[in-house]
């Protein structure tokens, strides 16, 4: 539990980075706001709360990408792929470069093993424009090694492959 809420908050902040490094709409301190709002329902793991916080800041804030980022990442944490997915596309049709989106649309695509494959093409998208992202390469070697990791996988000389990609953006 901890370890997930610690992996939680870290993509949040590299998020609110993301967002903040290009062109934030939602002034910094309202975004804590709303953070701070979420924060307790975030530590006990309340995703429906979480989520109500965050769809109602949202609601104030319809331009604000960091916002909308972090709801996608609850969405994410919920079990709630679909609307993830849709918040992250509005996000990448609004702003085609913010990577933030581009990883979170990535780590839907990544949750099912039958979409493997579009979740390397969303991120191959984002290091075109990110080159020196540690959170992208790393994301991209963690969806190599779980490709490797697959039960399903039993080519050994794809595995390998898989895992030499793995390596490779580690």
């Amino acid at each position: 539990m901890l370890s997930r809420l610690l992996l939680f908050l870290i993509l949040g902040g590299a998020i609110a980075l993301a967002v903040l490094n290009g062109k934030a709409i939602l002034n910094y301190g309202e975004g804590q706001l709303i953070a701070a709002a979420a924060k307790n329902a975030i530590e006990s793991e309340n995703w429906e709360k979480a989520i109500e916080i965050y769809e109602n800041g949202l609601r104030e804030h319809p331009n604000s990408s960091n916002v909308a980022v972090r709801l996608g990442e609850l969405y994410l944490q919920a079990n709630q792929p679909e609307k993830a997915k849709k918040i992250f596309q509005d996000l990448l049709q609004r702003e085609p470069n913010l990577l933030a989106a581009r990883m979170g649309l990535a780590s839907v695509y990544a949750a099912s093993p039958e979409h493997i494959n579009d979740a390397i093409i969303e991120l191959r998208k984002a290091l075109k424009e990110h080159p020196e992202s540690p959170q992208l390469l790393s994301q991209i070697g963690n969806i190599y090694k779980a490709a490797a990791e697959n039960p399903q996988e039993t080519r050994k000389e794809m595995r390998k492959w898989l895992y030499d990609q793995a390596r490779y953006y580690y």
